[in-house]
């Protein structure tokens, strides 16, 4: 018989990037991810104040490029 790969498919909220839930994201909020830069022990529920976007414990390019993304959106 054929195998077929198994997929674990997870949906969830997208984290906001509205750091410091002003309703916009902004250099407020870039200031928030700032501080925490290269931190490498966020874990839940804070996630270093919510900075590691891609919650792998490390704030890093793949959390400041997911910050990015949503760059002068409204969070309201």
């Amino acid at each position: 018989g054929m195998d077929f790969p198994v997929y674990d498919l997870v949906f969830s909220h997208v984290p906001t990037r509205d750091f410091n839930n002003d309703t916009r994201v902004d250099l407020a909020d870039f200031a928030v991810l700032a501080s925490h830069w290269q931190e490498t022990d966020c874990s839940d529920p804070n996630w270093c104040e919510g900075t590691d976007l891609d919650t792998n414990g490390n704030v890093d390019c793949n959390d400041l490029t997911l910050f990015v993304d949503y760059w002068l959106e409204r969070t309201e």
